[in-house]
């Protein structure tokens, strides 16, 4: 059922479009989201679209509202210095985000990875149905890069 009275009307529900409404939403903006098919399954891959909403934000900030967000994600790469084997594959905690802040203040790196100095994974968000379960990984490791390869995933509380 739609609702009676909306603000915005997005066409499209891929990457592009549900970040969108993700973004409106938190700022109690009523956003309807469109798709001809399911949600991502079109042209998200493909896109030229960017989004970067966070040049401008404060990034101890920005990732502590992921946290408190009940966003749950990985580092699934790491190149930069202050930045081990240790990380990959680790889902990432307030006490690791504190730990975090420091490095990226010795190192010099971005605390949101917006430089490239690493990737992350979301395994859940409030825009999930159900969280993501890594079932097989593998870690590769060169001495001062690495990523962490997701071999098998599967939904939480779903049938394979």
């Amino acid at each position: 059922m739609l609702p009676k009275t909306i603000d915005i009307v997005i066409i499209g529900g891929g990457v592009i479009g549900c970040l969108v409404a993700y973004y409106l939403a938190k700022q109690k903006v009523k956003v309807l989201v469109l798709d001809r098919s399911r949600f991502g399954s079109n042209a998200s891959g493909a896109t030229v679209g960017v989004i970067s909403p966070l040049w401008h934000e404060n990034a101890s900030v920005y990732m502590k509202n992921l946290l408190d967000d009940n966003f749950e994600f990985i580092i699934c790469s790491v190149t930069t210095n202050g930045l081990d084997d240790r990380w990959l594959g680790k889902k990432i905690t307030y006490t690791d985000l504190e730990i975090l802040e420091k490095l990226s203040k010795k190192f010099q790196f971005n605390l949101n990875f917006e430089g490239g100095e690493a990737e992350t994974f979301v395994l859940n968000c409030p825009l999930f149905n159900n969280p993501l379960k890594i079932i097989e990984f593998k870690k590769k490791w060169d001495g001062y890069r690495g990523r962490f390869e997701i071999v098998d995933i599967g939904l939480v509380n779903n049938v394979r």
